[in-house]
């Protein structure tokens, strides 16, 4: 199920699918690159389970993980801008001299780009819209955004 997803804790190189054992039943998670890792599939999978199941559905539930596991990219997108608007700011900081703008022109072009970065920031924090019920019960009655929210639903 991680094949290829999870890394080794050595050397950064993905983890594959090994079997061992005299008929070769058996199945590890091993690193092909150092050859220094390996660790049983039944020992792997369940805690990882365990930890995303807990991240979804626990208590502790992070809003984060469960929109990427049902493919939503706002927060990373969100990040990325943050990064943009950060970059802007170090660019402008180091790019740009007061001669060039004078000191009134330097400092409102600081401000633009830090309130630029604020703003980013708040939308990264904003929480997710929470989804709509659909209302067709089959799909020729379903209008637009009942199809749209039915495409966008995360598979259960």
């Amino acid at each position: 199920m991680l094949s290829g997803v999870v890394h080794c804790g050595l050397c950064g190189a993905k983890l594959f699918v090994l079997a061992y054992g005299k008929d070769r039943s058996r199945r590890t998670y091993a690193c092909t690159a150092c050859g220094k890792t390996s660790m049983s599939v039944a020992k792997v999978e369940p805690a990882v389970d365990a930890q995303l199941s807990k991240a979804m559905l626990g208590r502790d539930k992070d809003p984060h993980v469960v929109a990427v596991l049902e493919g939503d990219t706002r927060y990373a997108d969100a990040l990325r801008v943050v990064e943009q608007a950060q970059a802007e700011i170090n660019a402008w900081r180091d790019e740009v001299s007061v001669t060039d703008v004078g000191v009134a022109g330097w400092k409102s072009g600081l401000q633009a780009r830090q309130a630029k970065l604020e703003t980013a920031r708040a939308l990264r924090d904003l929480p997710r819209p929470k989804r709509r019920e659909i209302t067709a019960t089959t799909l020729e009655n379903a209008g637009h955004q009942d199809l749209r929210d039915l495409c966008w639903r995360p598979l259960s």
